[in-house]
């Protein structure tokens, strides 16, 4: 079998294209199709794979060990900071620290702020809102928003185009009223 080189090749020597045909012009078609399978990368064996999930494994455990003593010291910290009774186990038993059950001064009086209700001291929900009282809807206004809903369907940002003066929760109220 006796093959013409390859003429011209971008990014590829001429003379390693020569070496290379020289090379392969005495082999059997068989050998070269072995030779190339072999330099191909070769596949991980299963205990390589095994040995590389177990270090991932090592990996996340590592990870979450460190994370949750993390929290551990943080969460330690934070309870020694908390007001309130504190309890500990000694010999099997539940014991109440005597130290939890005083308050100590160390706090400055002026760390928080004092809030001095008014003569209605209930609040709802409501009370927080910003609502304003919005305007009845006309006759023509009304036409133009079912002429807009023939247009728009029920898309009610694309129909806010229609009303510079209303907004989509209105144009949706309207829809729904």
């Amino acid at each position: 079998m006796n093959l013409a080189p390859p003429t011209q090749h971008s990014n590829v020597n001429s003379s390693s294209l020569n070496n290379k045909f020289n090379e392969n012009s005495s082999k059997t078609l068989i050998e070269i199709c072995k030779n190339n399978f072999c330099k191909r990368k070769k596949r991980r064996t299963k205990a390589e794979i095994e040995q590389d999930a177990i270090n991932a494994q090592n990996a996340i455990a590592a990870k979450v060990k460190n994370t949750l003593l993390d929290n551990i010291s943080r969460s330690a910290a934070a309870a020694t900071r908390t007001s309130g009774p504190q309890v500990e186990i000694i010999n099997g038993n539940i014991v109440v620290k005597e130290s939890s059950l005083t308050v100590s001064q160390d706090a400055e009086i002026g760390e928080y702020e004092e809030i001095e209700e008014g003569l209605n001291p209930t609040a709802t929900y409501s009370s927080f809102q910003n609502r304003s009282k919005t305007a009845n809807w006309g006759m023509e206004e009304t036409r133009t928003f079912y002429h807009a809903l023939r247009q728009c369907g029920t898309d009610f940002s694309l129909m806010q185009a229609f009303f510079p003066n209303r907004t989509r929760k209105q144009l949706k109220f309207k829809f729904f009223r």
